[in-house]
């Protein structure tokens, strides 16, 4: 069975299913294998398959807290928002059963500051944002770190608590003055406030710190839309166009997007300058990274790059 572990970490899901099969065929009822065939089945991309084996694996063992976080994961993963409540009370049931689980904490925090952004009337929303926060609290009082002030930070921009996010991203960066999203969010915070000058230093200190990194290309994209705002749209361009030149590997997530703007706000400066064959070429580059990108909303103004909580993404796997 350590193999099978041991194949997982190595990322070889293919090979780790094959090997959990194996086992089940002569002990159908074995917990941990069943485990870590929901782990290679969602790594696999059968997240349906996945979740089914997991519910077998908490019939059997309901009190596995790490069972319940992966299996939040997996619901999370199929990103469909009428699974959001069921993420949340799986990730609830992980630190029920085990309340030293700071990364299940967080990872309940992600969901409910989603499903804020999601509530359809602001009293709602202030009810997830209250619940997000609290269970990043949580978190802190188990495992204080950088990231979870950062998330904190990020549920204060989504309220329009700007100074109150500027304050934890002060703590967050005592904390470990390496961490990128730091720099971003405080930056993205001042930018809300007006406070161009001040933003654009802390997205150049957000870039400094890792320059080939996505948060370095969205903290591009945010300065330009300072530079642009303060007067300088040949700083913008400038910028934007090193943006949408970049390719990180460590923002799967949100790379097109990205591009998607950056390509945006160079056609949007192209069309001010008269230059609209430029403009149009890159309106198209941006709907090619864009496909949801609509004409209705073109060329009302630049478009920003937002922030988001980090979350805890990898499976608990035990040996």
């Amino acid at each position: 069975m350590n193999n099978i572990a041991s194949l997982l970490r190595e990322k070889k899901y293919e090979e780790a299913l094959a090997a959990s099969e194996e086992v089940l065929k002569t002990d159908p009822q074995n917990a941990k294998v069943l485990e870590y065939k929901a782990i290679a089945l969602k790594k696999t991309g059968k997240l349906r398959d996945a979740l089914k084996v997991y519910d077998q694996v908490l019939e059997l063992t309901p009190d596995n807290g790490d069972t319940w976080f992966n299996r939040a994961i997996c619901i999370r993963a199929m990103n469909d928002r009428e699974m959001h409540d069921e993420a949340s009370r799986s990730y609830q049931m992980a630190v029920t059963v085990d309340p030293s689980c700071s990364d299940a904490y967080q990872n309940q925090g992600n969901v409910s500051s989603r499903i804020a952004d999601c509530a359809g009337d602001a009293r709602m929303a202030e009810k997830w944002f209250r619940n997000s926060e609290e269970a990043y609290r949580n978190a802190i009082r188990s495992n204080n770190n950088a990231e979870l002030h950062c998330n904190i930070a990020d549920l204060y921009v989504k309220q329009k608590r700007m100074e109150e996010a500027v304050s934890e991203t002060i703590i967050a960066q005592e904390l470990d003055p390496s961490y990128q999203p730091v720099y971003y969010i405080r930056g993205y915070a001042q930018m809300s406030q007006g406070k161009l000058k001040e933003a654009i230093d802390s997205f150049d200190q957000a870039i400094a710190a890792d320059p080939q990194s996505g948060w370095s290309m969205r903290s591009l994209i945010n300065k330009g839309i300072c530079q642009f705002d303060s007067g300088d749209p040949e700083k913008a361009l400038e910028t934007f166009e090193k943006a949408g030149s970049m390719d990180p590997e460590d923002f799967e997530e949100f790379i097109y997007m990205s591009k998607a703007n950056a390509m945006y706000n160079i056609a949007f400066i192209k069309k001010q300058q008269g230059d609209m064959e430029s403009s149009a070429k890159y309106l198209k580059k941006s709907q090619e990274y864009d496909y949801k990108f609509q004409l209705e909303h073109w060329m009302y103004e630049p478009r920003k790059e937002i922030t988001g909580p980090a979350a805890k993404n990898d499976e608990h796997i035990r040996d």
